[in-house]
Parts: C-alpha cells; sequence; structure tokens
C-alpha cells in the first residue's frame, strides 16, 4: 500500500466503455473489480477465487 501512486484514467481512453474482461489489462485493479463485477452480477462469486489476486 506505501508504494500506491495515483493514476488518471479516461472512460474511452484508458480504460474500454463496454466490453469483456479480457479488454481489460492484466494485473490491474480495473481489470480485478471487472472480474468480480461479473462474476457478482452471475452470482458465481465461487469462480472468483480462480482469477486474479
Amino acid at each position: 500500500m506505501n508504494n500506491w501512486e495515483k493514476r488518471e484514467l479516461k472512460v474511452g481512453e484508458d480504460l474500454p466503455e463496454k466490453g469483456e474482461i479480457s479488454d481489460y489489462i492484466e494485473d490491474t485493479p480495473e481489470k480485478s473489480l471487472i472480474e468480480f463485477l461479473y462474476f457478482f452480477g452471475k452470482e458465481e462469486l465461487w469462480k472468483y477465487g480462480k482469477v486474479g489476486f
């Protein structure tokens, strides 16, 4: 946490406005969040243990 640095991101430039999980850059907080929300929406949170982190 001590190494965290703020990043300026813009939707449509740095992040897709809409898209698939694979559209996001690997090993980023943004991709982890999208994965979580995807599985949460499908009520398949058990799969979240198999991705990210």
